[in-house]
């Protein structure tokens, strides 16, 4: 495609990504550069891909961030996604995108906390295979989760040490594994946000 070629749909844009040298995503009908993570964001992420790949049975899968997670209107890069459907699964030699998740994990920092706590969430909660959203802090030891139970979703209190249990597939981690040394050693105070509703319906 002409290098000036800005995408104005989903349809267009997935088309236009692939060709890409960059990632790119699709937020509000707008072309948003993605980001790179710190080394934090990419240990954590990573430690979460090895204990979730040598838990989960075929056919379900776990992902890195290089398959883009379309929804309805949008089109966002997961750090950690599994999905469990074959539609996703049967050709996985070209396949770019997931469109039937189970889980969605990102690992937020404070340039993306605000999409992850807004837009990825309002996106991916209406998705009708997703069964969990969970969202980790980078900077502080902190794990909070929207896990849906027949047709609501619940909003988990964070947790900041112990451990954490992926309802979805049925797996416990301890914080103190997936954290990089430094933040498990310090566990700094976490900033205080706005609270939410711990019960969301859609």
């Amino acid at each position: 495609m002409r290098d000036h070629f800005k995408p104005r749909t989903l349809a267009e844009f997935i088309a236009w990504e692939a060709d890409q040298p960059t990632k790119h995503e699709f937020i509000n009908g707008q072309v948003v550069l993605y980001a790179g993570g710190t080394g934090a964001h990419s240990a954590i992420a990573a430690e979460l891909i090895i204990r979730i790949g040598t838990h989960i049975q075929r056919p379900c899968r776990v992902f890195t961030s290089d398959l883009q997670i379309e929804t309805a209107a949008d089109a966002f890069y997961a750090d950690v996604s599994v999905t469990c459907d074959e539609r996703d699964l049967k050709d996985l030699t070209t396949s770019r995108v997931l469109r039937h998740p189970k889980l969605l994990i990102e690992v937020n920092s404070p340039t993306t906390r605000k999409v992850d706590f807004k837009e990825k969430r309002d996106a991916y909660l209406a998705l009708p295979s997703l069964e969990e959203y969970v969202l980790i802090d980078s900077e502080y030891r902190s794990i909070e989760a929207y896990q849906r139970h027949k047709e609501t979703w619940f909003h988990t209190l964070p947790i900041c040490e112990g451990f954490f249990s992926f309802t979805s597939i049925g797996l416990s981690v301890v914080l103190d594994d997936i954290y990089p040394l430094e933040l498990t050693a310090a566990r700094p105070e976490r900033k205080e946000r706005k609270k939410t509703p711990s019960r969301r319906r859609h």
